[in-house]
């Protein structure tokens, strides 16, 4: 197998996405269950096509790329859910196309071949949340873009390679805030290919500052400038540990898998052979990733979810590559290669089926709420509610919206949930933390609208 993709033959490439496409569709089509964070997505896009506007009609921190990419998706496809899984596929292939061509033209490796998108794909394929179309995944895309013009500097490069790495980095902060964290890694990078001058800092500066800015001019001629950076920016800067969703079992098993590969691959790589200046920076540049990679996870109110970590694995197939072309007995490279495949695959098939969470994560896609097609809120975080039904009110995120219902003791609070409920009635109310009792013991003209049908349910009278 190894063998089969140590040739330099982009027509490699096909069988690789051809073994992605089988393998995500046998999930996908085989009881493969949709996540709170999947069922969100859905529900963003179609609120925006709604004419909603994200974070003033709609409180939610989702980065505005991937925003108005779920709303694209609900515009342009009926089944919505399996379009993003198939936009999804043609992200992580694209990906893998772009990391593995850098390294075949760069000449990182001892052999120009098609063995790292093939491991790419495979570390894609070993937790199913990886590819759900998540904000990281498609950050992802622009991080390594910008991974590629950074490896392709040097002296001669012209001033608009280097704009365009803060063009892609601003892209990529665009799909997920702590990218931001990648600025000091562009300037250090730069620094290892180029006398770098603070002409060359600047540029990239100003490629991310032009990129951003324009998203924060249009809110701020809009004259909603406060919702954007309260909703999106910070909260990137809250931490809240209270929605982490994995148990510390199932965490502890995703990171010692990734932690396990990306230790045997620098073992390997270092104890191997010497290399050129070149290939030896260029692992030194992997290994600051990861490090960038790790806090990028501590940033922020972001909850701890398998997919956050798929920023670890441009790392882990760099080494990886090196573990296996340097062996010299190539049936021995052969047999580990098959045992890597094979866990990685096993990986994402355990994930599905044994991973447990703190709280509801995963539902099966054929389950559904006992109401359908519904204007449903939901004070709490089981998205679970939202499935075949709609959002109503602004209140899509649980951690935004308690800057109403935590203050409900404040009359101008009060008035604003009045006025928020009176332009768009929800149908159900799903109340998981009590405070609708409260609520419409402050609006008692809201209470007499409603009905309770069970613990913490309400229906809009007919």
């Amino acid at each position: 197998m190894l063998n089969l993709f140590r040739i330099n033959d982009p027509f490699r490439l096909v069988i690789i996405f051809l073994l992605l496409i089988g393998i995500r569709l046998y999930f996908i089509f085989n009881d493969l269950p949709i996540s709170v964070f999947e069922i969100k997505w859905l529900l963003l896009g179609e609120k925006i096509n709604q004419d909603a506007s994200l974070y003033i009609d709609i409180w939610d921190n989702t980065p505005p790329l991937p925003a108005f990419l779920y709303s694209f998706i609900a515009k342009v496809s009926a089944n919505t859910l399996l379009f993003q899984h198939l936009v999804a596929l043609l992200v992580v292939m694209i990906q893998a196309y772009i990391f593995n061509d850098v390294l075949l033209k760069k000449n990182i490796h001892s052999e120009k071949s098609y063995v790292p998108a093939f491991i790419y794909v495979c570390m894609m394929l070993s937790c199913i949340d990886f590819l759900s179309l998540s904000p990281l995944l498609i950050s992802l895309l622009f991080l390594l873009l910008v991974l590629r013009n950074l490896l392709g500097l040097n002296e001669k490069a012209f001033d608009e390679d280097v704009f365009a790495i803060g063009i892609y980095l601003g892209l990529a902060v665009l799909c997920y805030l702590p990218n931001l964290l990648f600025l000091p890694f562009t300037f250090i990078v730069v620094s290892f290919f180029r006398t770098a001058t603070i002409r060359q800092y600047m540029l990239i500066i100003f490629g991310l500052s032009m990129t951003v800015g324009v998203t924060i001019l249009g809110y701020s001629w809009s004259g909603n400038l406060d919702d954007f950076l309260e909703n999106f920016v910070f909260t990137f800067f809250a931490i809240n540990t209270d929605d982490n969703y994995l148990t510390t079992n199932s965490l502890l098993t995703l990171i010692l898998f990734l932690v396990t590969l990306l230790v045997i691959g620098i073992v390997k790589t270092y104890t191997s052979r010497a290399y050129i200046n070149y290939q030896s920076i260029c692992q030194l540049i992997m290994i600051l990733w990861v490090f960038i990679g790790f806090f990028t996870l501590l940033v922020g109110q972001t909850a701890i979810v398998p997919h956050l970590f798929i920023i670890f694995i441009p790392s882990i197939v760099f080494f990886l590559t090196y573990f296996f072309l340097l062996f010299k007995r190539k049936w021995l490279a052969e047999i580990y290669f098959l045992v890597f495949m094979a866990l990685s695959i096993g990986m994402g098939y355990y994930s599905q089926h044994f991973f447990t969470f703190k709280l509801p994560y995963w539902f099966a896609q054929t389950a559904q709420p006992n109401f359908t097609n519904k204007k449903v809120l939901v004070i709490g975080t089981n998205f679970f509610f939202y499935r075949y039904n709609q959002l109503a009110t602004p209140y899509l995120d649980w951690n935004l919206a308690q800057k109403h219902f935590a203050n409900l003791n404040f009359y101008n609070t009060i008035i604003a949930i009045h006025q928020t409920f009176e332009q768009d009635l929800p149908e159900i109310i799903i109340d998981e933390k009590n405070f609708v009792p409260t609520l419409f013991a402050r609006i008692p003209l809201l209470a007499e609208k409603y009905e309770t049908i069970g613990v913490g349910m309400y229906r809009l009278k007919k």
